[in-house]
């Protein structure tokens, strides 16, 4: 725990060390941060182009109960701040021979979308992948029955109070308030 004149300097305004900046301003220190952009964001922010704003990086929420905890570690909730609203289509890709395939929320959904553009040598690949994600996550992240998330090794085994893992329903659009 720090001190109240603690003084720490965070480069990098990305989210990582926006959270960062957040939860040691909340235990007293004087934080400053540091980003070689004009404004906050790190990779999810957007860049002009000739078509209109272009997004630079992420631009789905998947893992809730993360930014949940952040809001915890500082006396706050998520829900005070922003508005999540579950969104049926996680992304649409496009290419230039003119294909396209939309990834949804729905896994089945997503895998017959894949057949219907690429497929079932495709889907089987996505279908491998997916499960293959689907233990990494539940081996190394998992929510505790205090709500918080867990990492590590400590994680490796699902904890059945909790239920099966999952990023709490999918993508979501953020409302500010």
């Amino acid at each position: 725990m720090s001190t109240p004149s603690s003084k720490v300097v965070i480069i990098g305004a990305g989210i990582g060390g926006l959270a960062a900046a957040r939860r040691l301003s909340h235990q007293g220190c004087d934080v400053t941060v540091l980003d070689m952009h004009d404004s906050p964001g790190g990779k999810m922010r957007t860049m002009p182009s000739a078509a209109g704003p272009v997004d630079a990086g992420p631009t789905v929420l998947t893992m809730r109960p993360v930014f949940e905890e952040l809001f915890a570690d500082v006396e706050e909730t998520l829900a005070d701040h922003l508005t999540l609203k579950p969104l049926e289509i996680l992304a649409r890709h496009y290419w230039d021979d003119g294909a396209s395939l939309d990834l949804t929320a729905d896994k089945d959904q997503s895998r017959d979308n894949i057949v219907d553009a690429f497929g079932i040598k495709a889907a089987a690949e996505f279908t491998a992948f997916s499960a293959r994600a689907k233990r990494l996550f539940d081996a190394y992240g998992r929510t505790q029955p205090d709500g918080r998330h867990q990492n590590g090794p400590a994680a490796t085994q699902p904890d059945p109070r909790n239920g099966p893992a999952s990023h709490d329903g999918g993508p979501a659009e953020i409302i500010l308030q």
